[in-house]
């Protein structure tokens, strides 16, 4: 149990200092409800003595006062302290653990599924925000009011001392041996509950196209046996502890009863007073009470040891730019150096890849359909790093520049627009944080969506829904094109935007792009071949490898590969 207790301040940081004083507190707040024994100890032996006096029963009262007094405020301070703490990590821990993940590579989200990493940022945390310094007062204090008190009847009344002191020890390793033992299991645990989010996550995102195809019944089977391998799990667990949560009870139960057997037999020997078995047969639910409070957080302590491994786990994977810098980039030239890259090992998505970039050109990539056209946009945008060869921006490798400063000087325009659940307005702020109302219109009317925008009720206060649900699909490209217009980076990345929009909507976004563009290194995934023919220069993929490049017009007299995708497209 001490090694939660290492872990849980550990993972304390700057409320470290907080957490050790409200475990103070805890422990004068465990000296303040004792008083009460005190003054029955005291009533008591002058009542046996027939010396009760007016000035005994004062005492008393002035003790039981002190005792509730003190409790009070004690236990106020710890709760106060213990809250503070807990929001403050569970709310920086979220922050970090975000941050985070913004660095590492995209394979990342493949090797751990969504619903693993949204348990932890979610239910984890959330579990570890309300119960772990709760559970530091019931563990630290527990157990040292359990010994202590065990040292002082000891020495107080050594007969009943003894028995105190081997039940508190031998249920002290009854609890270790739970931890170890549930801990195992609850690993599994977590992961069904995991698999399970992620099944259900995948069942509402798919509910339009299982009612499409009649297939909800077949693939709520797969959520079912989600949710049944995640019952198992739990039912494993509590059978893997049961047994010796059992023990556990049962030894706290004989030592109780043994001291409650013990006392009238050394009272009536007259080996101890009547009014110390008195306190001895209380002094027993106070010390046994502790620890019977740990033997019921057990589940939760093993819950939290296992949320604050989830979350190092995920801490401890390598940033993608953890030896990089936040360096400036004085142009924005690219340069493609032998790159070999693959997503898992053993298949070869770029392969000896060489191409040069000039600033303030466009350049076009196209090929078939995993030729590796969009893996070359999401190796310069540094989702990934490349295992052989070398991307270089302004004569800097990419591989020396943290994914902050290099994003900085890159705006990209995905074909598949995510918008937040918010504002109109918040979602192109987002290029800018601390950009104008004014220049935030500006973007938008050279993205040609002012007017719709304007003609909604709220205008730009509309909330577009999650993902941009309440827009269109042209409405939410604009708006993602506004976005990147007020970001104006150096740099744009483009998934050639207008691939799946309908023709009216295709003139506003290639109005949109075209103010986008302006006097920037431009670098489009192209779809539809009759939007790129003005490029500088078009690069043709094809299974992973550069096969041609040119314009145009050179291309189409090479009669090469893009010369066939020209006759298909037209």
């Amino acid at each position: 149990m001490l090694r939660i207790v290492k872990k849980i301040m550990k993972l304390a940081g700057k409320n470290k200092s907080s957490i050790k004083y409200s475990v103070i507190t805890a422990f004068l707040h465990s000296i303040f409800i004792s008083f009460p024994y005190m003054g029955i100890y005291l009533f008591f032996k002058d009542l046996v003595n027939k010396q009760l006096s007016v000035e005994t029963l004062w005492m008393c009262t002035g003790i039981f006062a002190v005792g509730l007094l003190g409790g009070v405020i004690t236990k106020t301070i710890t709760m106060r302290l213990q809250q503070c703490a807990g929001n403050d990590v569970a709310a920086s821990k979220r922050i970090y653990l975000g941050d985070h993940l913004k660095s590492v590579p995209m394979g990342f989200f493949q090797e751990k599924n969504l619903g693993e990493v949204t348990t932890v940022l979610t239910n984890d945390i959330s579990n570890y925000e309300h119960t772990a310094n709760v559970l530091l007062e019931w563990i630290i204090n527990g157990i040292i009011s359990a010994v202590v008190s065990c040292i002082v009847l000891l020495i107080f009344e050594w007969h009943i001392g003894i028995v105190f002191f081997f039940i508190t020890i031998l249920a002290l390793l009854i609890m270790s041996v739970i931890q170890n033992k549930g801990l195992k299991v609850i690993t599994l645990h977590k992961k069904a509950q995991a698999d399970a989010v992620s099944a259900t996550l995948e069942f509402i995102r798919g509910i339009t196209v299982f009612k499409l195809f009649s297939m909800g019944g077949e693939n709520a089977k797969g959520t079912k046996k989600a949710y049944r391998n995640y019952c198992d799990a739990a039912y494993d667990l509590e059978m893997e502890v049961f047994p010796w949560n059992v023990l556990l009870d049962l030894t706290l139960r004989i030592g109780m009863a043994a001291v409650i057997l013990l006392v009238p037999i050394l009272t009536l020997n007259k080996i101890i007073p009547m009014e110390t078995g008195v306190l001895m047969i209380l002094a027993g639910f106070q010390i046994f009470k502790p620890i019977e409070e740990l033997s019921g957080a057990a589940n939760v302590i093993r819950t939290i040891e296992n949320t604050i491994n989830r979350m190092k786990e995920i801490s401890d994977f390598p940033r993608i730019d953890e030896n990089s810098k936040a360096l400036k980039l004085e142009h924005h030239d690219m340069i493609f150096d032998k790159v070999y890259f693959s997503y898992e090992d053993g298949k070869q998505i770029l392969k000896d890849v060489s191409f040069k970039i000039p600033e303030h050109t466009m350049t076009a990539i196209v090929g078939a359909s995993g030729s590796g056209k969009s893996t070359v946009a999401k190796l310069i945008a540094r989702f990934w790093d490349v295992q052989s060869g070398s991307i270089k921006i302004g004569g800097v490798n990419i591989k020396d520049i943290t994914c902050d400063a290099l994003l900085k000087d890159i705006s990209i325009v995905f074909q598949n627009v995510y918008l937040f659940n918010d504002t109109i307005e918040a979602n192109i702020r987002y290029g800018k944080p601390d950009a104008t109302k004014e220049e935030i219109e500006a973007a938008a009317k050279k993205a040609s969506c002012h007017d719709f925008i304007t003609a909604l009720p709220d205008g730009y206060n509309t909330i577009v829904g999650e993902s941009g649900s309440h827009l269109s699909g042209g409405e939410k490209q604009r708006i993602s094109i506004a976005r990147a217009i007020l970001k104006d980076a150096p740099i744009v990345l483009l998934d050639e935007a207008t691939s799946a929009i309908d023709p009216d909507n295709e003139v506003y976004i290639q109005q949109a792009i075209n103010e986008l563009v302006k006097n920037k290194t431009l670098v489009i995934i192209a779809h539809r071949l009759k939007t790129i023919r003005e490029a500088d220069q078009i690069l043709v993929m094809q299974d992973g490898k550069l096969v041609e490049s040119g314009t145009h017009e050179e291309l189409i007299k090479n009669q090469g590969a893009y010369q066939k995708f020209w006759q298909i497209s037209m």
